[in-house]
């Protein structure tokens, strides 16, 4: 019977593998894209031989898609925690850009990625990304629900627009950083980003306090 200390070195020495595989994976899905992407390649860069990527992942197809999961379900709590610890909108909206464009920046590779493959016909893909689909529902809800907490004079469906008007503004800033190749780092765009919303924002504000004060 194997001792403690072999079965957890065994796990340990698993898992190292596993990431190397992830990380060369990253890498070579965000340079050459999917179909361009050999598991020999992914097998060579991660210092390991092609048979034993494949203890790990069936298929390059399999690969992907853990992937992408595996990344949606690290990122999420980190989103999530800013909006249930924000004590104010202003401090919401501020500390939510810095922190998305951060992990975005740090992260390039995977949103390269996500952004340049379209779900495929397949199951596995299919269930894929429905689990990110999922993921990212249950971010828009969080976000949703601290806009709600600092407006309870606005509806919750104009919340929930509020949630999806934020991360598309962040989406749009992001895609125009990749396609002009921007030197400054993506976060540098925060302080515009936020300012431009809460903008937007106070106008909401003012425009529902009008609405409010005309009602019989």
């Amino acid at each position: 019977m194997a001792d403690n200390s072999s079965v957890s070195a065994g796990g340990d020495l698993r898992e190292e593998r596993r990431k190397s595989i992830m990380e060369a994976a990253i890498r070579l899905f965000a340079e050459r894209g999917y179909h361009e992407t050999k598991m020999d390649d992914v097998a060579e860069l991660a210092g390991l031989s092609k048979g034993a990527i494949y203890l790990y992942y069936k298929s390059k197809e399999d690969l992907f898609c853990a992937l992408l999961e595996e990344k949606a379900r690290q990122l999420l709590p980190t989103l999530q925690s800013v909006a249930e610890r924000a004590t104010s909108v202003e401090g919401l909206v501020s500390d939510l850009v810095y922190t998305q464009l951060t992990l975005r920046q740090d992260n390039m590779d995977l949103f390269r990625i996500f952004h340049a493959q379209q779900p495929r016909a397949d199951l596995r893909w299919q269930r894929s990304f429905e689990q990110i689909r999922l993921h990212l529902e249950q971010f828009v809800a969080s976000l949703a629900e601290a806009f709600a907490r600092f407006l309870p004079e606005l509806p919750a469906e104009e919340c929930r627009s509020l949630a999806l008007e934020l991360l598309g503004m962040l989406n749009m800033h992001t895609v125009d950083w990749l396609v002009r190749k921007d030197v400054r780092p993506l976060v540098a765009r925060a302080e515009v980003i936020t300012r431009h919303f809460l903008y937007g924002l106070e106008g909401i504000r003012r425009t529902q306090a009008v609405h409010g004060a005309c009602r019989p």
